[in-house]
């Protein structure tokens, strides 16, 4: 039977940590770039509402009451 030293086990299993580590910042990177992506492009096509647009429900609503 082979003898195992514990120091070499804790060195794999930093090495796991180190890859799923840099695994996860890959992808939440990956992913934060596309919601910003997204987002931009979306404001870029938006059209800019006027002030009567953007509050007619509150005035209309308002002078109901």
């Amino acid at each position: 039977m082979p003898f195992h030293s514990p120091r070499i086990i804790t060195m794999e299993s930093d090495m796991r940590t180190l890859i799923f580590g840099a695994v996860l910042l890959a992808v939440a990177t990956v992913g934060f770039h596309t919601l910003i992506s997204a987002s931009l492009a979306a404001a870029r096509d938006a059209k800019a509402a006027t002030f009567s647009e953007r509050f007619a429900p509150a005035l209309r609503s308002a002078s109901g009451s």
